[in-house]
């Protein structure tokens, strides 16, 4: 009976271990893609195409989904984070600007998407969002999307003091 409980447990733990290291890999095979993902929306915000491979299959690969093919460039620049750097060590000043960029995303990336198909990524030390937007009215949808900046700028400037400017 004791050896059963032995073997028991021996594959118990071995299965805990297969599941943890999957989840491991797993986490990062998706920030590798994550990766991936922010630099094909960079090179396309750039006019940049891959060679040799169809927009299709990177936009499948990548797991991104454009409703439209009509697109906005909201590009937004970081005036004041020095409430950002305050609660930050003084020597970690790069770290700081990535938890900036990091909040800017995430927040208005969320915002950006209840209603449009958009990726944010960096371009040349700016943060940008590529936004697919449908065929409504053009000064409808850059009244939504101006909007959407000024509803992001305003929860970011009120809970982490981060003051930046949208175009």
């Amino acid at each position: 009976m004791e050896k059963e409980t032995n073997e028991y447990l021996f594959i118990n733990k071995a299965f805990d271990t297969v599941i943890a290291e999957k989840d491991v890999i797993s986490n990062q095979l998706d920030q590798q893609r994550n990766l991936l993902r922010d630099t094909f929306v960079r090179r396309l915000i750039k006019g940049y195409q891959h060679p040799g491979v169809p927009i299709h299959d990177a936009l499948t690969s990548y797991e991104i989904s454009f409703g439209s093919d009509r697109f906005i460039v909201m590009v937004f620049f970081v005036e004041d984070y020095r409430e950002i750097i305050r609660t930050q060590q003084k020597d970690n000043n790069e770290i700081a600007i990535e938890l900036v960029q990091f909040i800017i995303r995430n927040v208005t990336e969320e915002m950006i998407r209840e209603k449009y198909d958009g990726y944010m990524t960096d371009v040349d030390g700016l943060t940008a969002c590529l936004v697919a937007v449908p065929s409504e009215p053009q000064a409808n949808v850059l009244d939504i999307l101006k909007n959407i900046a000024q509803e992001a700028k305003n929860f970011i400037q009120k809970h982490f003091r981060i003051s930046f400017t949208v175009a």
